[in-house]
């Protein structure tokens, strides 16, 4: 990303992920899949992976666990480029009109000035670090 769009534009964030209890192992060996984007809570940001700097938010995606009763919770390590404010784009991201070279955003916020919530739109923006078990 910096080698595209010059030094210091790639940002690292640590983002938490409500996942379902029956995928834990398939995501850990294969990562998120961006083909199901937006199946489970719809995409109001655009089509892309959520994530949220905030477990409380992500927890509300974490259903239990129906035998232990027990929830899970990915922490991620995500690189954001440039984002832009979201809204229910189609599968490809708006055009990054900021850049001279005319790339496409990587991610969309919630909100631009103190984001929370981010949908990344590339699977390689983004690696599973942990997998949090709770109750």
């Amino acid at each position: 990303m910096e080698t595209l769009n010059g030094i210091d534009v790639a940002e690292e964030k640590l983002l938490f992920h409500g996942i379902t209890p029956g995928i834990v192992e398939t995501i850990c060996a294969e990562n998120l899949d961006i083909r199901l984007a937006g199946t489970n809570a719809g995409a109001v940001l655009g089509h892309g992976t959520y994530f949220s700097t905030a477990a409380k938010m992500s927890d509300c995606y974490a259903s239990p666990d129906p035998k232990s009763g027990h929830r899970f919770m990915l922490l991620l390590s995500g690189s954001c480029r440039k984002v832009d404010k979201g809204t229910a784009w189609p599968k490809t991201s708006p055009k990054n009109y900021y850049v001279y070279v005319r790339r496409l955003y990587n991610s969309c916020v919630d909100n631009g000035l103190k984001p929370s919530i981010f949908c990344i739109v590339d699977h390689v923006q983004y690696y599973p670090e942990y997998v949090i078990e709770y109750e």
